[in-house]
């Protein structure tokens, strides 16, 4: 249903983000679904969250399957003639793509590294806010065994659940500052927009570490809203006016190279710092992901972007 209107599609992938992410609370605060005698490192509000989900999700693809309609291509016989007499290789694959990537148009090599910053401060802060809010509002010992120590498991899926809450805040805010872009990327170019955005976001990310009441910290997510609306909007946009038509699907896959490359540097990298640079302070982390933020800023000044039309 939102296909054809893009902020129509992001506002229900907002909606349902908002939803998922306060399932942990409600389980915890409304059905009282709080396990603190298994020794287990997961909670089970956040079980129940991802059986919720994957339930949701398959219950998406199924209605995908069965009542969404394909259109064929116009010509599809000369498709697929066309088709059938291409032969696909591994070896012919990969030539493509290295020859694509050598020869990315400039604007996506300038967005690709504030790309690479921004995911890298968003992995920060995805794997370890439910654990820094434990323990900067919740008080769970740096240190502390959740496997083991019930209490400490307590304060860990209280700090979840919390962070489920401050998520759900973000993507509310993110949803209906999306529709605000168009309009503030006319006043001061979408570049501008999204300098701005971001900087909202290290505000919001980089003073994490210093709030211990609830309430204040979930106020910092409304700047990690804003920020979320334009990380998932303006990039995109900025691209899709540069690329070759012919080479648009190329192009928008390397793009994914600029989430998957942190991610993975993210996941071998984070576990070690916290450990020996961080002092298990998780809250340091996430306002780490801040100065990522401040540093995607300063990259996208420098974003080739003459085009000024809506998103």
């Amino acid at each position: 249903y939102g296909g054809a209107n893009p902020l129509l599609s992001y506002g229900l992938v907002g909606i349902g983000a908002t939803l998922a992410s306060v399932l942990p609370w409600v389980f915890m605060h409304v059905f009282n679904m709080q396990d603190i005698t298994a020794a287990d490192t997961i909670p089970l509000t956040l079980k129940l969250s991802f059986y919720v989900g994957a339930g949701v999700y398959l219950l998406a693809n199924l209605w995908t399957v069965f009542f969404s309609r394909e259109y064929p291509p116009e010509n599809l016989t000369e498709w697929r003639k066309e088709k059938s007499q291409t032969k696909f290789t591994f070896w012919s694959d990969l030539k493509t793509v290295s020859v694509n990537f050598i020869h990315m148009p400039k604007v996506m090599r300038q967005i690709s590294v504030v790309q690479f910053f921004t995911w890298a401060g968003l992995f920060c802060f995805f794997l370890y806010y439910g654990p820094g809010v434990a323990q900067n509002i919740f008080n769970l010992p740096v240190n502390a065994d959740t496997a083991t120590d019930l209490i400490a498991k307590e304060l860990l899926e209280r700090g979840i659940a919390l962070g489920g809450l401050c998520f759900a805040t973000y993507t509310l805010v993110s949803f209906i500052y999306a529709y605000f872009i168009p309009h503030l990327s006319r006043l001061i170019t979408r570049k501008g927009a999204h300098i701005v955005s971001l900087l909202f976001g290290a505000v919001g990310l980089g003073s994490s570490y210093f709030i211990h009441d609830k309430s204040l910290l979930i106020l910092t997510m409304v700047g990690l809203g804003f920020a979320w609306a334009s990380i998932v909007t303006i990039p995109y946009a900025i691209l899709a006016g540069t690329l070759p038509k012919d080479k648009m699907g190329v192009y928008m896959g390397l793009f994914n190279i600029t989430i998957c490359v942190p991610e993975i540097i993210a996941a071998l990298t984070l576990g070690y710092l916290v450990d020996h640079v961080f002092a298990n302070r998780a809250m340091a982390v996430v306002s780490m992901a801040g100065i990522f933020f401040v540093i995607a800023a300063i990259f996208t000044i420098f974003v080739d972007d003459k085009k000024v039309e809506e998103i």
